[in-house]
């Protein structure tokens, strides 16, 4: 059993389709860079003095980074940004403005919202579905 959350999300049609394209042979994580390894990892060592030493690789971030310096363009925003504008957007729709955290990823910040309060796949579905369409991502899958 995985140490993490499983969680399930409506993919838009071009999300689903570069997913397939570019899924990996890892047994764990569908997507990993050309090593083999984790995308996104916390790396911990012991320093000298005996303490521990947190390190973390993110080569998504990277890869970025460099695809930018060498098409020689200054992005207008980090990655943090653009995944903010979507949160943004859900939080313009009073409908689906709780979905924000979901849609980030993270849990719950309460028991209540962990355990009581009922949010339904299909209303998180419907959620994707209209920001899709905000940003002209359509789904023909339900």
């Amino acid at each position: 059993m995985a140490p993490w959350p499983e969680v399930t999300y409506l993919l838009w049609d071009s999300t689903f389709t570069l997913l397939k394209k570019f899924r990996s042979d890892n047994p764990t994580f569908a997507l990993t860079n050309a090593n083999g390894s984790q995308l996104v990892r916390r790396e911990f060592s012991k320093k000298k003095d005996g303490t521990e030493k947190v390190g973390y690789v993110n080569n998504i971030a990277k890869a970025y980074e460099r695809t930018c310096k060498k098409i020689k363009w200054k992005p207008a925003k980090s990655l943090m940004l653009v995944r903010k504008t979507g949160s943004d957007t859900l939080k313009s729709n009073h409908q689906y403005t709780n979905y924000r955290q979901y849609y980030l990823g993270q849990a719950g910040l309460t028991l209540a919202d962990r355990r009581y309060t009922a949010s339904g796949y299909n209303d998180f579905d419907q959620s994707q579905l209209w920001l899709g369409n905000q940003f002209d991502q359509a789904t023909d899958r339900k």
